[in-house]
Formats: C-alpha cells, sequence, structure tokens
C-alpha cells in the first residue's frame, strides 16, 4: 500500500497473486533469485489455462499462442517463440503421464470387453503385464486361431491420434497376427468406442528412414475416419452374438 509499484493493484488484488503464487511455491528464495522465475511462473499459469490439454494442436507455431498466453508472455517479457517452447516442454511432461494413465485405463476395459464378448472357449491374457517388448498388448487365441492386438486409447472426442513406437511399427510390418485397437474413453476413462486401425494404411503413413544416420523411434499418427473400422472384426466367428465388437458401433 506504500510501495508506488504496486498502486495499480488493490490490497484484495495483491493478496489474491500473493497466494497464488505461495501455493505453488514461486515464492521460495532460489527460484526468486533464478532467472528462471518468469519461464516458471508462466509454465504455472498456461498449465491451468482450459485449452492446455490441446496445446499440441493449438500451439503449433509461436504466432498460434492463445490471446491470455501471449499476454502472460508479454507481461513476463517472453518473447513468443520462448513462450512456444515452455508450452510444448510442459505439454510434453504433462501428457506422457496423462497418457500412460489412460493407455492403463483403454487395456483393462477392452480385456473385460474381450472377456466377456467372446465365446467360452476363446483364451484371452494380457501380455503386456508380463513384457512390454512384444509389440502388441493382448493376445487372443481359441484352436487354429490367434490374434495380436496392440491397443491405443485416448479421451479426445472425435480423434484419431496416438503414438506409436518403432517396435510396434515392425511388429506390424511382420506380424500378420497383428492389430491395432483404438479405443474410445469417456474423461472418466469408461469405455464409449473401439474400433480397428487399418495395418495398411499405418505402414503407408509411417516416416522413412532417409539415412543410416537417423532411425525414428516414435511417431505421432492422426489416423483419418477412412482408415478406421468398428469393432475388430479379425475376431471374427469368435464374438458372441450381439457383440459390441462386431459392425456396429457401440
Amino acid at each position: 500500500m506504500t510501495s508506488a509499484q504496486y498502486q495499480d493493484l488493490t490490497p484484495t488484488q495483491y493478496e489474491t497473486a500473493l497466494a497464488w503464487l505461495e501455493a505453488r511455491g514461486l515464492l521460495e528464495k532460489p527460484l526468486l533469485a533464478s532467472a528462471h522465475a518468469r519461464v516458471a511462473v508462466f509454465e504455472h499459469l498456461v498449465g491451468e489455462a482450459g485449452w492446455f490439454a490441446n496445446a499440441d494442436l493449438l500451439v503449433r507455431e509461436p504466432d498460434e499462442l492463445p490471446l491470455d498466453a501471449a499476454f502472460a508472455a508479454d507481461e513476463l517479457g517472453l518473447n513468443p517463440v520462448a513462450a512456444a517452447q515452455v508450452i510444448r516442454t510442459h505439454w510434453g511432461r504433462v501428457d506422457t503421464a496423462r497418457r500412460e494413465e489412460v493407455g492403463a485405463a483403454g487395456e483393462r476395459a477392452l480385456l473385460s470387453l474381450l472377456r466377456g464378448s467372446l465365446v467360452p472357449s476363446a483364451t484371452v491374457e494380457h501380455v503386456a503385464a508380463v513384457s512390454d517388448g512384444l509389440g502388441y498388448d493382448i493376445a487372443v487365441g481359441a484352436r487354429d486361431f490367434e490374434c495380436h492386438i496392440e491397443v491405443k486409447s485416448t479421451t479426445r472426442k472425435a480423434s484419431g491420434s496416438f503414438y506409436l513406437s518403432r517396435n510396434e511399427f515392425e511388429v506390424c510390418r511382420f506380424d500378420g497376427l497383428w492389430v491395432l485397437v483404438f479405443v474410445q474413453l469417456s474423461t472418466s476413462l469408461q469405455l464409449e468406442q473401439v474400433e480397428t486401425v487399418s495395418a495398411h494404411w499405418l505402414r503407408e503413413a509411417a516416416p522413412a528412414d532417409t539415412s543410416l544416420a537417423v532411425r525414428w523411434e516414435s511417431a505421432r499418427f492422426e489416423a483419418p475416419r477412412e482408415a478406421r473400422e468398428a469393432g475388430i472384426g479379425r475376431l471374427g466367428d469368435l464374438l458372441a452374438v450381439d457383440s459390441p465388437l462386431g459392425a456396429s458401433r457401440q
């Protein structure tokens, strides 16, 4: 109230801002003495923005910063390039943790659905719980039949986006039993829809190694609607009557 530097703030505004900084650990002395304090404040601000969950789609270039992020960056003395980099880095960390949670939930949901949708003689094994190096998550078997299912899950509506490792892609190329199943979950991680992604489309869409010195190890795919088919048609006669994994959408 006595400093000319803060005369444009009411006591309530100052107290609210101070409480926000304190609650996020941004008043610690090492941070205040650091040149990265402005970056830390900006990272917390954007992480709480409503658009942040879709930052990978909304902020692909520095000139695509949402207005609130652009204003905050300017106030903090960050140029658009630096601000966009902070958003990408922070989103990557958050997205990795969220993808693991959603991926595990998708596998559990599909396992449950498979066990309730297949004929009694079929077996369903969660092989990813034993080894994550096989290039698929679930093995379905029966007499003279086997299917290797790689599960990709999302909570984004109308999205066909997923990550594929190089190992999974190589298994896709050489394992004729391999199938990629795309699971749509609700925000509360409840199963909503199951689709099969075309293996042919995957092989055609995958990036190519253009040099012996460079090799891609993970890639993000956006499967278009025409590359996705409802259910898991590969299971065919193993499906019980009226199974949601058949031709009709659930």
